[in-house]
């Protein structure tokens, strides 16, 4: 009994501290808290925070049907295969194809991942100079460089300005804009990352592109 008390609260521990690869594979995203956050979700958005405004980050061409609102934290090892495995088809065949507008907010899970609160700060940012979404791919690729001075060599990758990006940073000039948007995700509320908005349907975790495409597919149909 006691060893597995033990073993119970090990794992309890890990689950509040870090993603780790054996609980990434049962849950599919970084869990925010206890709930277990692989399942989609009935329609219980406030309308609100459906609304795309100015302070949204925003890809899209065309005119869309439809709006996919992704909430992420850049240090989340889930949000990174997201990333790397399923966007780029989502993109290819839904965004650049004028289907889709595609919505980036932060919700860094703070307690989770001690680099994922600068890392948004920096991304926003790179925002304020018009390069979010360049930002966010080169943060993706490096998840576990995520110092102050990694954050600020990225700016120079992404050619923004660096003494400006630095001033920024430095200031936490962001840090409002960072959590406002955590402050809505809390409304919905966000139960892990990444955590998608399709339409009135919140679907939390790591889809394939074949999965996403489906849910994408049924959305535009409607």
């Amino acid at each position: 009994m006691m060893d597995y008390m033990r073993a119970s609260r090990a794992i309890g521990l890990r689950r509040g501290a870090i993603c780790g690869l054996a609980l990434l594979a049962v849950l599919g995203g970084c869990p925010s808290h206890t709930d277990d956050p692989n399942k989609n979700q009935p329609g219980n958005v406030p309308g609100d925070l459906l609304v795309v405004t100015a302070d949204d980050h925003v890809e899209s061409a065309g005119a869309p049907s439809l709006t996919v609102i992704e909430y992420l934290d850049f240090e989340c090892p889930v949000c990174g295969r997201f990333f790397r495995e399923t966007y780029p088809t989502i993109k290819r065949d839904y965004i650049d194809t004028g289907k889709v507008r595609w919505v980036a907010r932060q919700y860094p899970l703070r307690n989770a991942h001690p680099h994922a609160e600068l890392a948004a700060q920096a991304s926003e940012c790179a925002g304020q100079q018009g390069l979010f979404f360049g930002y966010h791919d080169v943060l993706f690729a490096n998840q576990t460089a995520l110092e102050s001075s990694d954050l600020k060599a990225y700016a120079d990758q992404v050619g923004a300005d660096a003494a400006a990006f630095a001033a920024c940073l430095d200031s936490n000039a962001t840090a409002d804009a960072v959590q406002a948007d955590v402050d809505g995700g809390n409304r919905i509320p966000v139960t892990g990352t990444p955590t998608f908005l399709i339409g009135d349907e919140i679907v939390v975790g790591f889809k394939t592109a074949e999965q996403f495409a489906a849910l994408l597919d049924a959305a535009l149909a409607e």
